[in-house]
């Protein structure tokens, strides 16, 4: 999976109180890590690794608990097959932004890394790091070539 990120931007409206993740509160340019972490191991077979955005506490991989956040608000699969293939699904309807456009509950929208998105009322920008999955695939490479 290609090493990607959520940098917080803040809000887009006038909300109440703050948006926290792991107890920690965010200020915009702090970034969380978009990998599995707690959901329920998703099925190998379909070549695929889901990660959860929302608040649930057994069930969120990146947990946010805000004013307007789900507790299952965002599921982005990652290909494992094709590292650039990802794909961004809300669950809650009328509360996701991709680029400025409504996405619709369970509609799909295909991520390029760089898109602006507005989960509730809060705003991140989608990171990917190609280089640090480069540098990780090298090193994976090096490693089985030393222990050959």
């Amino acid at each position: 999976m290609i090493p990607a990120k959520l940098i917080f931007k803040g809000s887009s409206e006038e909300v109440e109180g703050d948006l926290t993740s792991e107890g920690k509160v965010l200020v915009p340019g702090d970034d969380l890590k978009v990998v599995w972490y707690r959901s329920p191991k998703w099925n190998p077979k379909l070549g695929f690794e889901r990660v959860i955005i929302g608040s649930h506490p057994e069930r969120a991989d990146v947990r946010l608990e805000g004013d307007g956040i789900g507790l299952e608000h965002v599921r982005m699969y990652f290909s494992k097959n094709d590292p650039t293939h990802i794909d961004f699904r809300p669950l809650e309807e009328d509360s996701t932004k991709v680029q400025g456009r409504w996405i619709d509950k369970l509609e799909i929208v295909r991520m390029k890394g760089g898109e602006d998105i507005e989960i509730g009322p809060w705003r991140f920008q989608f990171e990917l790091d190609l280089e640090r999955d480069q540098e990780n695939e090298l090193s994976k490479s090096n490693e089985t070539t030393e222990s050959s």
